[in-house]
C-alpha cells in the first residue's frame, strides 16, 4: 500500500525544473529522505511535504533530514 496514494513519484534529472519558489520536494536518497521547500511555498504544501516525508521514512526505516522550512 502506498504511503500517500494521492502523491506520485516523479523521477527527474534536472533540479532547475522542480526546485521552484512555490514548490516542495521530498527527495528519496535511499537510506535518507530530504525535505525541500521553496520560500513562496504555502503552508499546506509545506505540511504535505513534511507529512509525506515522515510517513515514507517511518515506512521504510529511513532517516528524515530537514524540516522543510526555509532558512
Amino acid at each position: 500500500m502506498p504511503v500517500l496514494p494521492q502523491l506520485t513519484r516523479t523521477p527527474f534529472t534536472s533540479c532547475s525544473t522542480v526546485l521552484l519558489p512555490r514548490t516542495a520536494c521530498v527527495l528519496d536518497c535511499g537510506s535518507e529522505v530530504y525535505v525541500w521547500t521553496g520560500r513562496e511555498a504555502g503552508g499546506y504544501v509545506r505540511w504535505g511535504a513534511r507529512t509525506y516525508a515522515k510517513r515514507l521514512a517511518e515506512h521504510f526505516g529511513m532517516a528524515l533530514i530537514g524540516t522543510g522550512d526555509p532558512p
